[in-house]
């Protein structure tokens, strides 16, 4: 009896975890999805996800801290470039996103500077305040303030000479 028992509870256990990994599975496929674009701050992913989650939440019958909403409020300003972004080294055009990105703190120049290597992967122009590093992976994440300076990372794939001369247009919102 004591080993039917056993066998009984293992095989629910099981039903049910598996249950449970599947409805999570089914959670994270849908939040990771294009539509929520990351669940990011950009084409309203953040928005988006969060309207999901207080459906979900509405459907299983949980009721809302607050008696009347499941959304809690809370700002996240961040340093975005929706404008004009061009990127000319050593009188090659650089495509964004592909051959440079833009730090996440970088504040918007227009400047034509002369490039000083600083060390192997590092070159500035110390008076419009601009640093270019050369990277092998691009990888572009998000900050919330604005510095004093502008950072360009540029793909070294995309180069053919080392960074000379600079032209620089990023527009910031």
């Amino acid at each position: 009896m004591k080993f039917k028992l056993t066998l009984l509870f293992c095989l629910t256990a099981n039903f049910v975890s598996a249950q449970d990994a599947l409805f999570a599975r089914r959670l994270v496929d849908t939040l990771t999805s294009s539509y929520f674009w990351g669940r990011g701050y950009t084409n309203d992913g953040m928005g988006k996800a969060s309207r999901f989650i207080a459906g979900e939440f509405k459907s299983y019958g949980l009721q809302p801290m607050s008696g009347k909403d499941y959304l809690q409020n809370f700002s996240f300003p961040v340093n975005t470039f929706p404008g004009k972004m061009e990127v000319v080294l050593n009188g090659v055009a650089l495509t964004p996103g592909k051959d440079f990105i833009v730090t996440p703190d970088s504040r918007g120049t227009k400047a034509k500077s002369v490039l000083v290597k600083k060390d192997s992967v590092t070159y500035i122009n110390a008076e419009n305040r601009i640093i270019l590093t050369l990277k092998n992976k691009l990888t572009w994440s998000v900050a919330q303030e604005v510095a004093d300076y502008t950072g360009i990372e540029v793909d070294e794939k995309a180069l053919k000479d080392l960074p000379a001369i600079i032209n620089l247009i990023l527009r910031i919102s």
